[in-house]
């Protein structure tokens, strides 16, 4: 780095490399982000399956389970990256996927405009 605070001193293969790097992060991201997305909209699932036979909303031994593979997969700071996203896929996530209510068929009288 120069004075300036710039890289441009690292020079063009320094410069290729690190963006080659950096696509290789984003698309890393990408592929963590839909998974994400994807793990909350099979959660939702879960949670609606389980209310629709009168079961809690969760399972703290599923949760504890799901806590200490993470932890084991990325040791301590792993709790709280599966607790992070433990809470996306409960709530925030959640609202983000809410399809539109349909609203109920007109009667029909109604759909004539009579």
């Amino acid at each position: 780095m120069n004075t300036n605070g710039s890289a441009a001193s690292l020079g063009t293969s320094a410069d290729d490399r690190i963006q080659n790097e950096r696509a290789t992060i984003d698309a890393l991201d990408d592929q963590i982000i839909e998974s994400i997305k994807r793990r909350a909209l099979i959660s939702r699932k879960i949670q609606q399956v389980r209310a629709e036979e009168g079961g809690p909303r969760l399972v703290l031994s599923r949760e504890m389970s799901v806590l200490e593979h993470y932890r084991t997969g990325l040791g301590p700071v792993g709790t709280d990256v599966a607790a992070r996203i433990l809470d996306l896929c409960r709530g925030a996530l959640h609202a983000a996927f809410e399809v539109p209510a349909q609203p109920a068929p007109a009667a029909e009288g109604e759909r004539r405009g009579t």
